[in-house]
């Protein structure tokens, strides 16, 4: 190859270099080509398979504007069988109706319960994801008693417009207990468990459990957390337009509180959730626990009476009954990530008080 190269002329070896360098670059091109195409068919083989096992599709949750969920539940009623009391179980039948207004979720069929924006749209997003694991197309009424569709446990309507609606069935778990029946367009098909728990909702899941979720945190000037059971009480307010803390139990006062600290109380409260509504309110003589909220003003905000339970656990995992006295309401939570405030060391500011040492 040098020996021909060497005979041809200066004009002639510059037009063979530059074709020399014309073909790699052609090769490199059409490697690449056949790279990416290989690529982009394979990355449209696996979304083709992806959609081939979603149930749903074309649907569009920003489209949604009302949901229905028809669901039986459970209720434990006394009666007296002849002259002897027994617990029988009966089925409720509960309708539930949520709309939508103005870009926000409400209950149109308890209209008494605030609702939580955010399960809305999680359900939704369950909804719109569901994918099979098993397909049954041929089906009879015997097969329908025995996926647990003929009486089914839920109904589902979705609703786009009043006369376009998307609608499931949900019904038994399967007997290897990985999955779920449910019925779509007249199909029947087997989803996950963890996706069944998505969509298979009562009104409970629905409702605001956050209960200090629309506190005025701007407004705000004083947190008082009394522990009656250990003798403990932290007070944290605001005073000339800084944080002061005291309790009863160090002579100290901490000054000029670092914001986070009030920050990250406020956080947790924001994220406290309960786990059950609606339980019997009674007045507390003797509290245990007390927590009490107060405007800048000092009006007060919020009054809670916590009630420990007698399990033999530490009050990190225990579920306290907790009374609202201003708005008679009762529920049950587990107050973990506040229990440090009704100790000498409440979370952040007892590093404070270390650092101030």
């Amino acid at each position: 190859m040098l020996k021909f190269l060497s005979k041809l002329k200066r004009e002639e070896r510059n037009l063979v270099y530059t074709l020399i360098v014309f073909a790699i670059l052609l090769s490199i091109f059409f490697i690449y080509n056949f790279i990416t195409d290989l690529i982009n068919k394979n990355k449209s083989k696996k979304e083709e398979n992806v959609s081939k096992n979603l149930i749903i599709q074309n649907f569009d949750k920003n489209k949604i504007f009302k949901i229905e969920i028809e669901y039986f539940d459970e209720i434990s009623k006394e009666v007296n069988n002849k002259g002897k009391k027994e617990n029988i179980t009966e089925k409720k039948k509960v309708n539930l109706l949520l709309v939508k207004n103005n870009g926000n979720w409400s209950y149109l069929s308890h209209k008494d319960l605030e609702i939580s924006q955010s399960s809305v749209d999680l359900f939704l997003d369950y909804f719109k994801s569901l994918e099979y694991s098993d397909l049954i197309e041929q089906y009879n009424d015997e097969l329908l008693e025995t996926c647990g569709l003929k009486d089914y446990k839920f109904k589902i309507k979705i609703y786009e417009t009043e006369n376009k609606y998307f609608e499931l069935l949900l019904g038994k778990e399967t007997v290897d207990k990985y999955g779920y029946y449910i019925m779509y367009n007249g199909k029947i098909f087997v989803i996950d468990s963890f996706s069944y728990g998505g969509i298979a909702k009562k009104v409970s899941d629905f409702r605001q459990n956050k209960i200090f979720a629309k506190l005025p945190i701007s407004e705000l000037g004083s947190y008082f957390f009394g522990n009656y059971i250990d003798n403990i009480q932290n007070k944290f307010y605001l005073l000339n337009n800084s944080w002061v803390w005291n309790s009863n139990y160090q002579r100290e006062y901490y000054f000029n509180l670092q914001n986070p600290a009030i920050d990250e109380l406020n956080r947790v409260l924001l994220e406290f959730e309960v786990t059950e509504f609606d339980l019997k309110y009674k007045d507390i003589n003797k509290p245990e626990y007390v927590i009490e909220i107060r405007k800048i003003n000092g009006d007060l905000v919020l009054k809670l009476i916590l009630v420990e339970p007698d399990d033999e656990v530490s009050p990190e995992e225990k579920l306290f009954t907790i009374y609202d006295t201003i708005n008679k309401k009762a529920y049950k939570a587990y107050i973990k990530n506040l229990y440090s405030y009704f100790t000498k060391n409440p979370n952040i500011f007892s590093k404070i008080r270390e650092e101030k040492k």
